[in-house]
């Protein structure tokens, strides 16, 4: 699971680009985003594709080895891996009564 928060702009002609932050588990990132907007009457479809890159962070603890019975320190680096969501929707137009 994750949050996001994204700023960008839609063109007139239903172009989106957006960035902002990520929070998830692994911790803090960046999140792009690009889509476009479709409509079929009163319907609206935006899809969307999302890319988090990969979060770099350093893990550190100890291990307890039973065969010496002592405890060993272990300072590791650890990777997120980069993430990809594609986003699909619908929004309905209400009609205005005149």
């Amino acid at each position: 699971p994750s949050i996001s928060a994204l700023v960008g702009y839609r063109t007139a002609k239903g172009h989106e680009f957006g960035m902002g932050p990520n929070l998830s588990r692994s911790g803090f990132g960046m999140i792009i985003a690009v889509g476009s907007s479709f409509s079929a009457g009163n319907v609206c479809f935006p899809i969307n594709l999302a890319y988090t890159p990969s979060i770099s962070r350093m893990q550190s603890g100890y291990t307890y080895n039973s065969q010496t019975q002592q405890y060993n320190y272990y300072n590791t680096r650890m990777e997120t891996g980069h993430r990809i969501s594609l986003l699909i929707g619908f929004n309905v137009k209400k009609k205005s009564i005149r």
